[in-house]
């Protein structure tokens, strides 16, 4: 996690002169994919540990992406956003 803050943070320094901004979304347990192959006493664990109590659907993690992709967040910026449920 600490290498993504700082890359995240690093590019959108070096690019916004470029007026680009880069951010990063952080994803917590998703429901299907990989998670299919984490031991069930790890996928419990992580419930138990997890304030909404569940994994995370991938169209709760997409639409964090499509905000970050919008105009919606256009001063936001080197950010790393962490989508996962409150763990």
């Amino acid at each position: 996690m600490h290498f993504i803050t700082g890359f995240t943070f690093a590019l959108a320094a070096e690019v916004k002169r470029f007026n680009i901004r880069v951010n990063s979304v952080v994803p917590g347990m998703i429901e299907g994919g990989v998670s299919k192959n984490i031991p069930e006493n790890l996928k419990q664990d992580f419930i138990a540990h997890c304030a909404q109590g569940r994994p995370a659907r991938s169209e709760e993690i997409a639409k964090v992406v499509c905000f970050f992709a919008s105009d919606k967040s256009s001063y936001i910026n080197g950010q790393n956003i962490l989508v996962d449920g409150g763990i």
